[in-house]
């Protein structure tokens, strides 16, 4: 079972070892898709974990009992192809490469997409929107 996560961490539990746990005690495969600690030691991680469900309900309780928000991701975004200009603004600051060009032509990978939303802020036509 793949779950895709978000986590947040505050200054107190940022700099704990708690992905290695995940890894190590509860035998998890940890796919780090994005993560940045901000200006206020505020950590912020998406990732996949993957596991069999018992061992992953003990993890997610494991890390909210460490203080750590877990979010599961659902929300993806979409893409207005009727407001889009294909400017390419979004495949800039797509590091996953979700979005691309093809044949000139703007093209969307749902299935790469984890929900970053750097596309949104990128889009200046607002043509892409959490879903």
């Amino acid at each position: 079972m793949i779950t895709k996560i978000a986590l947040e961490f505050n200054p107190v539990n940022v700099n704990k070892p708690i992905i290695y746990d995940l890894i190590k005690v509860y035998d998890l495969k940890c796919n780090i898709l994005r993560a940045d600690i901000d200006y206020n030691l505020r950590g912020h991680m998406i990732m996949e974990i993957e596991g069999n469900s018992e061992t992953v309900s003990k993890s997610i309780q494991y890390l909210e009992e460490q203080g750590v928000t877990v979010d599961f991701v659902r929300n993806k975004i979409t893409v207005d192809f009727d407001k889009c200009v294909h400017c390419g603004a979004c495949t800039a600051a797509c590091r996953i490469k979700a979005l691309y060009y093809e044949h000139y032509e703007l093209k969307f990978d749902e299935s790469k997409c984890v929900s970053c939303d750097f596309c949104l802020q990128a889009c200046p036509l607002k043509a892409i929107e959490k879903r």
